[in-house]
């Protein structure tokens, strides 16, 4: 007989391909589930979803910042998030536990920019792309330089 994680984890994973969620999206959604789940089954939390306290989450959150990089933490929170307002939508919460917390934060992270030398090699080379493409490219390298 399937738990009542189980059982709403079905439903959830139902409702979200009902909606035209992404594949990706929908593993992304369940796999938060399922290691806020598998937290729960090792620190003795709660055998039911809508038992579980912000506190609770608050633990879990916190033990991801730890191991995880932020970007990865924001993403399973924003995946428990809907989860939590699925449960509440479903009336199996009159409330979310989520309700109030906050994201954990993620500091930008500039995008490397190649150097004008190495932007003259590259484009000197044609090593990575054809040269038309290099041809095509020149003019507009100009304009940098």
């Amino acid at each position: 007989m399937p738990t009542r994680w189980e059982h709403l984890r079905r439903d959830y994973a139902t409702c979200l391909r009902a909606e035209g969620k992404s594949p990706n999206t929908v593993r992304l959604y369940l796999g938060a589930v399922d290691k806020l789940h598998a937290w729960c089954l090792a620190h003795d939390g709660p055998d039911d979803p809508t038992e579980i306290s912000r506190i609770a989450l608050s633990t879990f959150m916190a033990g991801l910042t730890d191991t995880w990089r932020p970007a990865t933490c924001s993403l399973t929170f924003r995946a428990l998030q809907q989860f939590s307002g699925w449960l509440v939508r479903e009336e199996a919460m009159t409330r979310s536990p989520m309700a109030r917390m906050r994201a954990p934060h993620v500091p930008e992270q500039p995008t490397p920019v190649l150097t004008d030398e190495e932007l003259r090699r590259l484009l000197g080379t044609g090593a990575l792309i054809g040269p038309d493409v290099v041809d095509g490219l020149r003019p507009v390298v100009r304009l940098r330089f």
